[in-house]
C-alpha cells in the first residue's frame, strides 16, 4: 500500500509536465520499459507519425503487455485518432488508461493507497 501526502502531490497534480513524468516513474516502478512519447508538430513539414498515439508507451519487461497512457488535465479531452488508437489497444489486451490525476494512474496499475 502506498501512502499518498495530499500537499505532496499538489505540484504534480496541477502540472502536466510533473504529472506525466510521475506516471512515466510510477510505470517504471510497476516493471515496465516506458517513455514520454512526443508527437509534435514541426513548422513546414508534413506530420509523419501516427496521429493517436498516447503522451506514455512502453511494455512490461517480464510479460510484454502493451502500455498506453493519455495524459488529459483540465478539460482536455481525448481527440478522435487517440479515442481509434485507445480502442485497438484496449480490444488487443493492452493496458491502457487516461490519466487526469496521479491517484488515475494508481487505479491504472490496481495500486492500493490511502491518504493520511
Amino acid at each position: 500500500m502506498i501512502t499518498i501526502y495530499p500537499k505532496a502531490f499538489d505540484k504534480v497534480n496541477s502540472d502536466t509536465n510533473a504529472l506525466t513524468e510521475s506516471v512515466v516513474l510510477l510505470a517504471k516502478n510497476q516493471g515496465y520499459h516506458a517513455w514520454r512519447q512526443n508527437n509534435i508538430a514541426i513548422p513546414n513539414r508534413r506530420f509523419i507519425g501516427l496521429k493517436g498515439v498516447p503522451d506514455i508507451i512502453g511494455f512490461h519487461k517480464t510479460t510484454g503487455m502493451f502500455l498506453a497512457i493519455e495524459i488529459k488535465r483540465g478539460r482536455d479531452k481525448m481527440s478522435k485518432a487517440q479515442k481509434e488508437f485507445f480502442s485497438i489497444a484496449e480490444n488487443s489486451k493492452c493496458l491502457c488508461g487516461v490519466v487526469k490525476k496521479y491517484e488515475d494512474a494508481l487505479d491504472l496499475f490496481v495500486i492500493e493507497y490511502k491518504y493520511t
